[in-house]
């Protein structure tokens, strides 16, 4: 089971759900791997979306985005 804070912002839950939908839940040597997959998509798909919708980028997430 997926939990999460909610982050007060129904877009940016969006996006932190999308990250978790990369991992499989297993602690493995594939996490790296997986956690790199899993930042860039929910960066692009964040990228994609702030131009339509209001993110909060106060933190990890508009530094992701600056890069």
């Amino acid at each position: 089971m997926i939990q999460m804070t909610d982050q007060g912002n129904v877009n940016n839950n969006a996006i932190q759900l999308q990250h978790e939908a990369y991992r499989d839940g297993y602690i493995d040597s594939g996490n790296t791997g997986e956690t790199r997959q899993a930042v860039l998509a929910h960066t692009q798909m964040a990228d994609r979306m702030r131009s339509e919708v209001t993110l909060d980028t106060s933190g990890i997430l508009g530094l992701e985005l600056a890069l």
